[in-house]
């Protein structure tokens, strides 16, 4: 009798965290098992010649990818799978890796009218993907370096430094210095005030001259709020500026101090409690009574949808009557109709804001885990919302692992706001529509305009530019959350 491999599967509402538990949060068993939970009987006896699988018991014939390790066990358990679904069939023999992804979508794929009727003419799960990709950018294929690191930063356990460089030669000399290329708006690099083309000649004191650009990247951190002073070469002037790999970004704004400013760049595991914490450490930080709020969300494409559920329960102080405010309504192939409430998720609630003292910032970058969040506190008239239009993404998927530590995202529920209105590829309208994006810390209008209605309680919306929009649609294939890494590996 075969053993199960314990395969991971998460749903991230983009995809979301789960497989048979809705949090992208938890780990849970992709089973690997028959699914009609045959006996020990009805297992097939399979038969492994070189890289080939068989069984005298089935046509199916899997071929093991080359230098892949694969447990004995994990082979068997992945062909007994397999061999329940027709349309994962071919009249060739069949990639391990494009066998086991056919079987789970054939399992949790919301559009299972869109799934191919076999394997012939897929020569491996990147063709399958791109087959289904014709009509839904959501179903993502990510080899596994990609995968890794994607599930490494979902999990919390790494940040982005916030900002792009380029080393012209080998090492770094007077004639070919690291140069900063691109600041990424909204980050920590952005706000510590590193500029396009400042020459990093020092990380926390040490000299980078004479460095390649792999040893150069080993001393750059990459994990959650991790400090890094770099010694700048800004037009001949030397410039000392501290700045940190992190996600989560929180300072106190207004001539009083009393303005929090939060802001998260993605959904990890940890957000929900991270922005928490921010809060109760401003508040620590201020000399006065912190009365107002800006949630910035622009350019969050989402992640995790447990840290979106608890964010929302933490934000929206309503958690009675007990299990009668719902936050979200997750339906497709796992979940049926199930709904999540406010007080499920979060045992603090913050002080009792309003629309009147809380704003949250979107742009068309906003999408899955950061709609969530944004519908709830629109749908409970929590918060005032500025800036674009969302980006409209109202499914989630599966984040699942596969035999060779690739992974697959596979589209598997409908999510719906409390008002059941769904926003997917409709998006949600700002109260205030503000289009010009960010240009520097010192010229962001639409921050300027969430400034200026907690302090006043009116808004100034002046006409625009059209070259100064904001794209809303420029991240429609793939997703934004997925675009960050499918950017870094290009």
């Amino acid at each position: 009798m075969t053993t199960c491999s314990k395969n991971k599967s998460r749903m991230i509402t983009k995809y979301y965290p789960i497989f048979y538990w809705f949090l992208i949060g938890f780990l849970v068993l992709a089973g690997c098992a028959s699914p009609n939970n045959s006996s020990e009987e009805d297992e097939l006896t399979i038969n492994i010649n070189g890289n080939r699988v068989t069984s005298s018991a089935s046509d199916l014939v899997l071929l093991i990818p080359e230098n892949t390790e694969i447990s004995i066990n994990t082979i068997a358990a992945t062909y007994q799978f397999v061999d329940t679904f027709s349309g994962c069939q071919a009249n060739e023999p069949i990639d391990l890796v494009l066998a086991q992804a056919c079987s789970l979508f054939q399992q949790y794929y919301l559009f299972p009218e869109q799934l191919p009727t076999s394997l012939d003419g897929f020569l491996n799960i990147e063709t399958y993907i791109n087959h289904l990709q014709q009509e839904d950018p959501y179903s993502v294929y990510l080899a596994p370096q990609q995968y890794s690191e994607i599930i490494s930063s979902l999990e919390g356990e790494s940040a982005k430094i916030g900002f792009g460089y380029e080393l012209l030669g080998e090492t770094v000399t007077s004639e070919t210095p690291l140069r900063v290329t691109r600041i990424i708006p909204l980050s920590r690099a952005w706000f510590d005030g590193l500029q396009v083309n400042d020459q990093i000649t020092a990380i926390d004191g040490n000299s980078l001259e004479g460095l390649d650009l792999e040893t150069i990247l080993d001393m750059l951190p990459n994990t959650e709020s991790a400090q890094t002073t770099l010694t700048i070469n800004r037009a001949g002037e030397e410039l000392i500026i501290q700045t940190a790999s992190e996600e989560h970004i929180a300072f106190l704004l207004g001539d009083n101090k009393d303005i929090a400013y939060l802001r998260a760049t993605q959904y990890t595991f940890q957000t929900g409690q991270l922005i928490q914490e921010d809060f109760e450490s401003l508040k620590e930080q201020s000399n006065t009574t912190i009365d107002k709020i800006v949630l910035d969300l622009r350019s969050n494409g989402g992640g995790s949808v447990s840290a979106a559920l608890e964010l929302v329960d933490y934000l929206i102080n309503n958690d009675t009557p007990e299990r009668t405010n719902p936050i979200l309504t997750t339906d497709g192939t796992i979940l049926k109709n199930q709904i999540d409430y406010l007080g499920d998720h979060s045992d603090f609630n913050i002080e009792n804001f309003t629309k009147d003292n809380f704003v949250v910032l979107i742009d068309g970058s906003s999408a899955s885990a950061t709609e969530i969040t944004v519908a709830a506190l629109r749908d409970y008239e929590v918060a005032t919302i500025i800036g674009t239009k969302s980006f409209g993404k109202g499914i989630s998927q599966n984040a699942i692992d596969l035999v060779d530590g690739s992974g697959i995202f596979v589209p598997s529920h409908h999510l719906l706001p409390p008002s059941a209105t769904s926003y997917h590829l409709v998006g949600i309208e700002p109260n205030f529509t503000i289009s010009t994006s960010p240009v520097s810390v010192m010229n962001d209008p639409q921050l300027d305009a969430a400034m200026g209605f907690l302090n006043t309680g009116t808004i100034t919306v002046s006409r625009q530019s059209s070259s100064t929009l904001l794209l809303t649609s420029a991240f429609r294939h793939p997703d934004p959350w997925l675009q960050q890494y499918r950017y870094k590996f290009q």
